[in-house]
């Protein structure tokens, strides 16, 4: 369950800021973000009590299947989203020989 809890962070991690620029126009994009981040934010603090609480009340190994399970439905809800991502070429790299 650590090994898929920590999976589950890394590419959220990593993802869910990059991906927000395909979800909304350009101009709600600073308010768009300041909500990703208070949620964010408020997710950290109030998560680390609860997780506490869990813990105290189930178990260690329950808290932490439940904090999987958490992953598994928030990548059921991304699946959800309908909105393709614009194809973007990088910098290309030219080497001078």
């Amino acid at each position: 369950m650590a090994l898929v809890t920590g999976i589950g962070s890394v590419f959220f991690g990593i993802t869910y800021q990059s991906y927000l620029p395909s979800l909304v126009p350009t101009g709600d994009l600073p308010h768009a973000n300041a909500k990703l981040e208070f949620s964010d934010s408020g997710s950290a603090i109030l998560g680390t009590a609860i997780s506490g609480v869990l813990v105290q009340w189930l178990g260690a190994a329950l808290a932490f299947t439940l904090d999987a399970m958490s992953y598994l439905v928030s990548i059921a809800t991304l699946a959800f989203i309908r909105t393709k991502e614009e194809q973007h070429s990088g910098p290309s790299l030219t080497i001078n020989s």
